[in-house]
């Protein structure tokens, strides 16, 4: 099994190295480009896993 983290967003593995990250709810949560963390950003609660 693979540790890679999930983008909320859209569900793509997160394999750059240095990726976007946003903390909520006392979570980090890493996205696959800019244009997802601002997705995330403008409305998180839709995109995060409870």
């Amino acid at each position: 099994m693979s540790n890679v983290p999930q983008d909320p967003v859209c569900g793509m593995p997160v394999t750059r190295i240095d990726p976007p990250s946003e903390n909520y709810r006392d979570r980090v949560f890493w996205f696959c480009s800019e244009v997802c963390a601002g997705l995330f950003r403008a409305g998180p609660a839709p995109n995060t896993p409870i």
